[in-house]
């Protein structure tokens, strides 16, 4: 809330629905007993509003639609100041290790989502853990805490275990003299271990730079304890 920036949805996904997910520390679970907007303070948008969002919320190895999934309207108006904390009471109360708000487009006045947003919550209300796992097992490095090596990082914030996972705010990014080249990453699991793997999982960096761009495909190679193979013969 007393950010000077916010929220601000990128060029590319202009005029799409928007969404912001809010995790609780150690995925503990908190009482949330409302929700607090205000919009950002920029010249573009003092007369913006967001009006209503979809809030999901996590508890308990899943995930929950508030209220069966209706718009839960904020009362922003277009007069509001920059200043002015509109704040949407969550009754009943929520219990979560995560909370999502999702804006439709037809639930803000502009096609730029946009704003500064808090959550009011109680506790930690239990110490679950509740962390959500990929179904039918774990995740390398988020859960076994697997380390990883690639072949260049653009900085510091750019790579490693940490920066590479799913929930990093940053990801995985070469440098600027390997554009162009053959990329690769790799993940060892703890004590060199042998693991079944069954799923890969991607998500897009939250840069501005990248909401358009893909990774189309990866050619997959796996140690077996004894030797480096290629699966699927090498196929993309």
């Amino acid at each position: 809330m007393d950010s000077k920036t916010g929220f601000y949805s990128s060029p590319a996904e202009k005029g799409k629905e928007f969404w912001i997910n809010l995790q609780f520390p150690d995925y503990n679970v908190y009482e949330a007993t409302s929700i607090v907007l205000k919009k950002i303070d920029h010249k573009c948008c003092r007369e913006a509003t967001m009006d209503g969002f979809i809030v999901s919320y996590y508890y308990r190895n899943e995930w929950h639609q508030y209220n069966d999934g209706a718009v839960v309207k904020t009362g922003q108006m277009p007069e509001d100041a920059v200043t002015k904390e509109r704040i949407i009471e969550l009754n009943p109360s929520i219990k979560a290790s995560m909370i999502k708000l999702t804006n439709p487009r037809n639930e803000r006045s502009t096609n730029d989502a946009q704003g500064r947003v808090e959550i009011i919550v109680k506790g930690p209300v239990e110490k679950s853990n509740d962390k959500p796992k990929v179904e039918g097992g774990q995740r390398a490095i988020l859960d076994l805490e697997s380390k990883t090596k690639q072949s260049s990082q653009w900085g510091s914030n750019w790579g490693g275990a940490q920066a590479s996972s799913i929930e990093s705010k940053t990801g995985f990014y070469n440098t600027p003299d390997e554009n162009d080249k053959e990329f690769w990453i790799k993940t060892m699991f703890p004590d060199a271990k042998l693991y079944e793997v069954h799923q890969l999982v991607m998500k897009k960096i939250t840069h501005s730079c990248c909401g358009l761009k893909t990774m189309n495909g990866y050619i997959i190679t796996y140690f077996n304890g004894k030797e480096w193979i290629q699966y699927d013969t090498g196929k993309v």
